[in-house]
């Protein structure tokens, strides 16, 4: 340890021996957590296989196998739209962990779960380095740690895989006081390296990291201004741009989704925002604390443990223990009292959120105020340098920053809500309009809560006798008060055989769909559970996945026009209303029934009622048929197409007349949006009774995900059919 009076930050060096036993430690300690996992590495999915945890176990290997080989940030799924990946998070970082070690010859599951834990040891063990970095009590730094792997929160969530990346954050505070002591051009770049790394693993990472980044900022600057200086800003904000050049190829995808979908609404956010009881509310499989589980949601169980509390407790006694700073504290403890009581009753109503807003600016500009009030009192005795008081200062600011933002938009019916804190970052900040889960921000609000723990758990420690003793107690405490007495780890779900069927197809460009997409409707004919939905759908993903077809079905972030609709239109399916809807769909010629709610003998009997469907095989546990639709295009027909509209390539149609005449029979053909009022192209079909297989190039314009609607208007006096319709990409 350097003894140096520091300039800026007193940094502590690493020891090779002593990080590598602390390392041990935590690895020992997940080993404890999640034992079954690693005896069963290669048997199951950590998190799970179904749900949202599917979800990314299909993206890692879409990942694998479909990154480089489909159009930029496109998948096999979500068929006809585009940039699909876009639509959740994209998991590449993971992916290619993952990819590397079935390189080496570990198995799929076990590669997954293998980059799952590693995640977890990293939470903790980063933690660790960044709170011993900064303060040099290895003790005290393993107390965060502990809490950042096993925090109830997160362990509940591991069905939500993007959600344990919180090894950023450690990072990103580690890097962003060496840019300040150091303002280098490499180092500037490197600041933004976690934001970069956080977005090819989770999109609500990367936000959290660029609004902590913004939050320490700002709190940095208040306690020490003299930090703004030109160096700073210009090689800070080089460094920005050369970090989001890089991330221009990952981030205009999400860019297209978000023009294509819209913005979340701002009412998204308020149905899950916290209240001030979420806080006091704790996960159902918690050891301890279960019987808090009713105070919240699964979004809003977010009790840390009364461990946390006390160290919530101490550091704010220590940043404000001086006489001339109790008042603040005082202050600080009246805004946050109103704050409980204003938000304790749920459903808010209306005429508090005026108030209550008016109470988190208030302890907003409080927390910021005093930091202005410390920093210029340490300057005043000539201490320029963090002190173990500044830090824990900037630390709890940027806490009470994502706190104040955890309780949303307060009013859901206007577009700025209640004018809260939340709704001008929602408007002004980019990505904030993304998150829709706001309770997650108890994620970076704990973790910068137990940063400044770790400048005040060392004074407690000294004035009181038995003090050295207290990390040990509190690791032990932490760890008992977050333990779950379960966790998600399942193995792959029965793949129909229909599914395995598909196996064999050679077709290229092939689409199916799987039906049901869900089981329960509501009164407007739209998926009523969107949990059954997502099971549903997240598994046909995962089972269609080793065919390598393209899949219409698909669950994600956003829903689409055919997650909202088609559920509906083929609940009744076979009938004429589904066949029309599935005769929109191009290349689509397989259909799985992969439901014991479809009977064998009764879809046998009404399939021959249809000449569109045949019956390819039967098993026990699904239906695959044959789709081959026949449609009647009219003068002024309702039928439609959705082509593909981001890859560049040709609509190859098959159109017969029904009767025979010397001249050909003309199909203009429009585009929704773009040739709606004047034709695309027009079609010249033989009038001789055969069958004719005609093609055109699709247009190429800015849209890259949502399918072209594309029309068909034909001349009186002879009747027109069409099979067979394909789109053919031109890479093909």
């Amino acid at each position: 340890m350097n003894d140096k009076q520091p300039e800026f930050l007193l940094f502590h060096r690493f020891s090779l021996r002593q990080e590598s036993l602390a390392a041990i430690g935590f690895l020992l300690f997940l080993i404890f957590l999640r034992t079954r996992v690693l005896f069963n590495l290669s048997q199951g999915f950590l998190g799970g296989y179904e749900y949202d945890a599917g979800l990314y176990v299909w993206l890692v290997q879409s990942n694998l196998r479909d990154l480089f080989s489909e159009p930029w940030f496109d998948t096999k799924s979500f068929f006809p739209y585009g940039n699909s990946l876009a639509w959740s998070d994209n998991f590449i970082l993971p992916s290619v962990a993952a990819g590397f070690l079935k390189l080496i010859g570990f198995s799929f599951a076990s590669a997954y779960n293998l980059v799952f834990l590693f995640t977890l040891f990293l939470n903790g063990f980063l933690t660790y380095l960044c709170c011993y970095y900064l303060r040099g009590l290895r003790a005290v730094a393993a107390v965060p740690g502990v809490f950042l792997v096993c925090y109830g929160f997160l362990s509940a969530h591991l069905g939500h895989p993007q959600l344990q990346f919180v090894f950023f954050f450690p990072l990103l505070v580690i890097l962003f006081f060496q840019f300040l002591q150091s303002p280098t051009w490499p180092r500037a770049l490197l600041l933004c390296l976690p934001i970069t790394l956080g977005f090819l693993c989770s999109v609500y990472i990367a936000i959290f990291l660029a609004l902590s980044l913004f939050a320490l900022s700002i709190g940095t600057l208040i306690a020490r201004p003299a930090l703004a200086t030109k160096e700073h800003a210009l090689k800070f904000g080089t460094g920005a741009a050369i970090g989001l050049i890089l991330l221009v190829p990952f981030v205009l995808p999400y860019l297209s989704v978000q023009a294509s979908f819209g913005e979340r609404g701002i009412y998204e956010p308020g149905a899950f925002a916290p209240s001030i009881i979420s806080f006091l509310s704790a996960p159902k499989l918690s050891m301890l604390y279960h019987w808090l589980s009713s105070l919240g949601t699964a979004e809003t169980q977010l009790f840390p443990g009364i461990s946390v509390g006390v160290l919530i407790v101490l550091s704010i006694i220590r940043l404000t223990d001086a006489p001339s700073f109790r008042r603040y504290r005082r202050y600080l403890s009246g805004i946050l009292l109103a704050i409980a009581i204003l938000s304790i009753s749920q459903p808010l109503h209306w005429l508090l959120s005026y108030p209550l807003s008016l109470c988190l600016w208030a302890l907003l500009a409080a927390a910021a105020f005093f930091l202005h009030v410390l920093g210029k009192a340490e300057r005043a005795i000539g201490v320029n340098y963090f002190t173990n008081r500044s830090l824990i200062g900037v630390f709890l600011f940027v806490a009470i920053f994502f706190l104040v933002l955890s309780f949303g938009p307060l009013r859901s019916d206007t577009s700025w809500g209640a004018l809260s804190p939340f709704s001008f970052f929602y408007h002004g900040f980019p990505g904030v309009s993304a998150v829709r889960a706001i309770g997650r921000f108890a994620i970076p609000l704990f973790f910068f809560v137990m940063l400044a723990s770790c400048f005040a758990l060392p004074e407690f420690m000294r004035r009181h006798p038995k003090g050295k003793y207290a990390p040990f107690f509190l690791v032990a405490l932490i760890a008992l008060e977050n333990y779950q007495l379960a966790y998600p780890f399942e193995g792959i779900t029965q793949r129909p055989n229909a599914f395995s069927r598909l196996d064999t197809v050679q077709e290229k460009n092939i689409a199916i769909i799987a039906l049901p997409f869900t089981d329960t409707l509501n009164e407007q004919q739209q998926v009523k559970h969107w949990s059954q939905f997502a099971k549903q759908n997240v598994n046909y993903m995962n089972w269609n996945f080793p065919s390598n077809t393209y899949l219409v079905n698909g669950y994600s972030g956003m829903r689409s026009w055919i997650m909202t609709n088609f559920p509906g239109k083929l609940q009744n399916f076979p009938d004429e209303r589904s066949l029309a809807t599935l005769a929109q769909i191009p290349n689509l010629k397989k259909i799985i029934l992969a439901s014991s709610s479809f009977k064998e003998a009764e879809v046998l009997e009404k399939i021959k009622s249809f000449p569109e469907l045949s019956q390819l095989q039967s098993f026990g546990d699904s239906m695959l048929l044959d789709f081959s639709p026949l449609t009647e295009l009219k003068t002024k027909t309702g039928y439609l197409l959705r082509v593909p509209s981001k890859t560049p390539g040709k609509l190859f149609l098959q159109l017969r007349t029904e009767q025979s005449a010397k001249s050909p029979l003309k199909v203009r053909v429009y585009i929704d949006k773009y040739f709606e009022h004047d034709s695309y192209t027009e079609l010249a079909v033989p009038a001789d009774t055969e069958w004719h297989e005609l093609g055109f190039a699709m247009p190429q314009t800015s849209e890259q995900v949502i399918p072209y609607v594309v029309r068909f208007e034909t001349q009186e006096g002879n009747r027109l059919f069409l099979g067979s319709r394909e789109f053919i990409p031109s890479e093909s």
